[in-house]
């Protein structure tokens, strides 16, 4: 039975983009290949190569994409939420307000990835390496306090709670770091890690706890990139 791939709405009258000669797309070579609005819902391509593919847009709710290689893909405004991307290498791919709501992230490969507007909102994230280069874990218990007092604060003041609960950029940990009013405002050499920090704590992936609980110093300078 051949696996039909459509654009988003066009199921039901459109022709599909294209035609795949077996029932699974199991480690398709899509590499390169124009998948943008794609019908993906449930899809399994694990393990497929997408490496440079077109998916902006596309509706990959609940597919299975672990262990695909998505290194520079395109998936702007894609949908996956509930996707399965445990493995997956994501290196440079562009996730411009991309939707990972639910997405299982745990050792993906996000090196050098863009994450503008992306949400991450209940994204599992463990063992992940960020665009950094370091892991999620090492990002939120040794770079996010050394982020967090590099403006000169103690990092009690910074992490209170009232900060941590915070909903706007009146209080919010980088803004009372840095006094910044918004993130033009950090140093240039802090931005970058700023800018992942946000992304992360908006999506409520930073537990308090984690971070208050551990304050290296001396551990090296903020990996920015």
């Amino acid at each position: 039975m051949p696996y039909e791939i459509y654009r988003k709405g066009s199921m039901e009258d459109g022709e599909p983009i294209m035609t795949v000669g077996s029932g699974t797309l199991v480690g398709a070579g899509l590499y390169s290949t124009d998948l943008s609005g794609a019908d993906l819902r449930k899809a399994d391509l694990s393990g497929a190569d997408l490496r440079k593919a077109d998916l902006s847009g596309a509706d990959l709710t609940d597919a299975d994409l672990s262990w695909a290689d998505l290194t520079d893909a395109d998936l702007s405004d894609a949908d996956l939420t509930d996707a399965d991307l445990t493995g997956a290498d994501l290196t440079c791919a562009y996730m411009l307000y991309t939707d990972l709501t639910d997405a299982d992230l745990s050792g993906a490969d996000l090196t050098g990835a863009i994450l503008i507007g992306t949400s991450l909102s209940d994204a599992n994230l463990t063992g992940a390496t960020l665009p950094n280069g370091e892991t999620f874990e090492y990002f939120v218990e040794h770079t996010v306090p050394r982020l967090l007092t590099a403006g000169g604060k103690p990092l009690e003041e910074v992490a209170s709670s009232g900060n941590w609960d915070c909903h706007s950029w009146d209080n919010c940990p980088i803004a009372v770091a840095f006094g910044a009013s918004s993130t033009s405002g950090v140093p240039e050499e802090y931005r970058e890690a700023a800018g992942l920090f946000i992304a992360l704590f908006d999506a409520g992936l930073i537990p308090r706890h984690e971070v208050v609980k551990v304050q290296d110093e001396g551990q090296g300078d903020i990996n920015v990139y």
